[in-house]
């Protein structure tokens, strides 16, 4: 079962991977449409799938100029700085930005990530921490 909180998840997972709504919004339902055809939203086969639609909008994403500004048409507060983000999502690998995402903003276990990514524990570990590593060199940069 799909529930509205799974939906808002796998939302804002494409928006921070791509902070860009367009692409979020069609990477969002194409997500959706396949996990409700799928009747499995386990943690794995979510992660799976939230992968592979990555995989496919991000080389939409790549053949378009880089931009300096993210595309944040949604509802984010006016106090609420992405630049760090935007910063460590146009520098971090894929593998880092994904496992940072998976692991601190939408709440999967290590061991979920490893399963729906096809990687050890260990791998998923070491991209997660990677990615934490680079992002908090960017939230220092920023902070006065």
């Amino acid at each position: 079962m799909i529930t509205d909180e799974l939906v808002r998840s796998i939302a804002l997972f494409y928006f921070l991977s791509f902070l860009d709504e367009k692409v979020a919004v069609e990477a969002s339902e194409k997500a959706i449409t396949q996990l409700k055809a799928r009747g499995k939203s386990d943690d794995r086969s979510v992660v799976r799938l939230l992968w592979q639609c990555f995989e496919q909008f991000s080389k939409q994403v790549a053949r378009r100029p880089l931009r300096t500004e993210p595309d944040i048409a949604w509802a984010v507060p006016p106090h609420l700085d992405l630049t760090p983000w935007a910063k460590f999502q146009q520098e971090a690998g894929k593998n880092e930005l994904i496992a940072v995402l998976l692991s601190r903003v939408l709440g999967f276990t290590d061991e979920s990530i490893a399963a729906g990514l096809g990687i050890s524990v260990g791998t998923a570990r070491h991209r997660i921490g990677k990615g934490m590593r680079h992002l908090g060199a960017h939230l220092r940069n920023v902070r006065v």
